[in-house]
């Protein structure tokens, strides 16, 4: 909706990404999860999955924008990138 801009900034170490949220109304910018990178929105705006790790450990995660309702989705031996959001195939 152009209200909001999930960004990913360097964090606390040279290898480490956090992911923040910048809310255009307000012109502030907050933390929404650390060692974290690749944020993707939910087309109604509602979620926001990220992943989050390093090489074979990262996997994708699931939560509101707030930060709450931190869910993990993937849990395999494979490196997570790059999450997206696809319509719905019936």
């Amino acid at each position: 909706d152009a209200r909001r801009l999930a960004y990913v900034e360097y964090g606390r170490c040279v290898s480490c990404y956090d992911v923040w949220i910048r809310d255009f109304s307000t012109k502030k910018s907050r933390l929404f999860a650390r060692d974290a990178r690749d944020p993707a929105w939910s087309p109604d705006g509602r979620w926001i999955v990220f992943v989050r790790g390093k090489s074979r450990t990262a996997a994708r995660y699931l939560a509101r924008p707030d930060g709450s309702g931190v869910r993990r989705l993937t849990d395999d031996r494979y490196e997570d990138f790059a999450p997206d959001w696809q319509p719905l195939r019936k």
